[in-house]
């Protein structure tokens, strides 16, 4: 019963000093669990102590006075970390200058017995005079703390309410910054000044951070602003990474005409193979004046010009003559993939096929595609007659085609540690590797 409620008080500890929780409702909250804390058996000396606290904060001096009083009353040991917590109170009700630096005085000589202690340290937070005069100090120390085993919500808050207050302690895209951040956004408390400091350092980076990035489209999401997505977009250009989860924010970049060089590259290179998305349309405009692509990037491009056809025959019109040409040295060569197929049947339907190209087009008739789920097999070994040397296959984007005179065949697979497993297929040559 005890650990739900205990764990209602940091929750509301934490939206309380997050500003996401008025002090008068707080205050009630807070007050209301720990009578019930109180209730169930728990340490009525801490918990009432906790409530002196809350009195303060909700300005009921003359209650948190009765509470100090009467724990003074009950003559704790003065080495103990109650006894501390005590002191730390007392110097929120009387502030004069002199009393407080003797109760500094003495929570410190607490602290040094037991330096592991986490709420001590917390206390001392609030009360040491060179934490109050260097905030990159007192940062750093919370920072030490965390990052040693003490990621206590407690700690949390404090660390964020420094950033809150100076973006500018945000000075690196380390593990400690991006894990406050991460802790902010979950909160909730992603700050206009703190997403525009992390767009800062994402702009002097000049490696890659995904933790980085996915907190700057969280922030961009909860900011827009054209000068964060020019830094999403140039991140994702400038590193060079290529997966379908920057395709979102390229395209927004690409919509917004953004002037990234490279921007349509790094889209058409985030793509999957097989994805038949529609690309934007500055995209293929853009392509089609300069297609200094690779061959595997212009089969992904002139497969989705065919299948969006119906949709931008103005595109598709502006193709047509570069995709002929391509598929036609494609088939010369004998190439064949899931894009390419595509473009075949295209230049199929236009029954643009001559005597001679057509004898080079019966091998790729012939080929089978083997369908592979299992992401590790790299090579497909295909034997269709005993005893003779298999023909090998590449087994990319789920699969593989091969030239096969007959439906009858046996299939190898390798993966990428060397292993091998058989599997036969009768007819179609799908089947899960």
């Amino acid at each position: 019963i005890n650990q739900p409620i205990k764990n209602i008080l940091v929750k509301d500890y934490v939206s309380y000093r997050l500003k996401q929780m008025m002090t008068g409702e707080w205050a009630s909250r807070t007050l209301r669990n720990l009578d019930s804390l109180i209730a169930f058996g728990g340490s009525a000396a801490w918990y009432n102590l906790m409530k002196a606290q809350v009195y303060i904060a909700n300005r009921q001096k003359q209650e948190a006075l009765m509470v100090l009083r009467d724990f003074k009353n009950e003559r704790f040991d003065r080495d103990t970390c109650i006894w501390a917590y005590y002191l730390y109170l007392s110097t929120l009700v009387e502030k004069e200058r002199t009393y407080v630096e003797r109760l500094t005085s003495e929570i410190e000589g607490i602290f040094k017995h037991n330096p592991e202690d986490e709420r001590l340290f917390w206390m001392l937070l609030f009360l040491r005079p060179d934490y109050q005069r260097d905030s990159g100090k007192k940062y750093n120390a919370l920072r030490h703390w965390i990052e040693n085993g003490h990621a206590s919500p407690l700690l949390y808050v404090e660390a964020y309410y420094m950033i809150w207050q100076n973006p500018a302690l945000l000075s690196g895209l380390d593990n400690f910054n991006l894990s406050l951040l991460q802790w902010a956004n979950r909160h909730d408390a992603l700050t206009k000044d703190l997403v525009i400091q992390l767009m800062n350092l994402v702009n002097l980076d000049r490696g890659f951070s995904r933790r980085a990035y996915s907190l700057l489209v969280e922030g961009y999401r909860k900011f827009p602003a054209d000068a964060i997505l020019n830094t999403l977009c140039s991140y994702v250009v400038k590193s060079g990474e290529k997966s379908k989860e920057y395709l979102p924010i390229l395209r927004e970049g690409i919509d917004e005409g953004l002037s990234i060089t490279g921007i349509y590259e790094a889209y058409l290179s985030s793509m999957e193979a097989k994805d038949t998305t529609d690309i934007p349309r500055a995209l293929t405009m853009y392509f089609g004046f300069d297609q200094n692509l690779s061959d595997e990037l212009k089969e992904l491009l002139y497969a989705n010009v065919i299948i969006n056809k119906n949709n931008e025959r103005e595109i598709y019109e502006q193709y047509s003559h570069t995709m002929e040409i391509f598929a036609l040295n494609a088939m010369l060569k004998g190439r064949i993939n899931d894009n390419l197929a595509i473009i075949y049947n295209d230049l199929l339907d236009k029954n643009m096929i001559s005597e001679d190209i057509a004898k080079h087009m019966s091998k790729i008739l012939l080929a089978k595609r083997i369908a592979v789920s299992n992401p590790d097999v790299t090579l497909a070994l295909i034997y269709s007659e005993p005893f003779v040397n298999p023909i090998l296959a590449e087994v990319k984007d789920g699969g593989c085609y091969a030239n096969l005179p007959t439906d009858k065949f046996v299939v190898v697979f390798q993966e990428r540690n060397g292993y091998r497993c058989r599997k036969r297929s009768f007819c179609d040559g799908s089947f899960c590797g």
